[in-house]
């Protein structure tokens, strides 16, 4: 039987990092947030703390928590980057990235 939480957060980051798409450019509400200067990077961050919420539910070993905040701080550190961070953040999926963590451990 899946796990609920990690059932809650495929959805979440695919609605973060990949809900929608142009040109076949899959982007989601993070991006959107980014785009709004100042605070929709540290909006977007504070929603990503979800997956990290998800990893304590799950007893995550506390080096994968710390890799997932270090993926949301990298993600928002580059966002704060006019024009080219709203770009590369198009490519950093960090929601993304920390549901793999997620996902690898429930593998065990």
């Amino acid at each position: 039987m899946t796990n609920p939480h990690l059932h809650n957060a495929r959805t979440f980051a695919r609605l973060m990092d990949s809900q929608f798409s142009i040109f076949r450019l899959r982007f989601g509400i993070d991006n959107i947030l980014g785009l709004i200067p100042g605070l929709g990077d540290i909006a977007s961050m504070f929603l990503s703390l979800y997956l990290v919420w998800v990893g304590i539910q799950m007893k995550l070993p506390f080096s994968k928590l710390l890799q997932m905040i270090l993926n949301l701080g990298f993600d928002a550190a580059i966002g704060t980057v006019p024009f080219i961070g709203d770009i590369a953040d198009f490519f950093y999926k960090a929601n993304t990235k920390n549901l793999e963590i997620l996902e690898q451990f429930d593998l065990r």
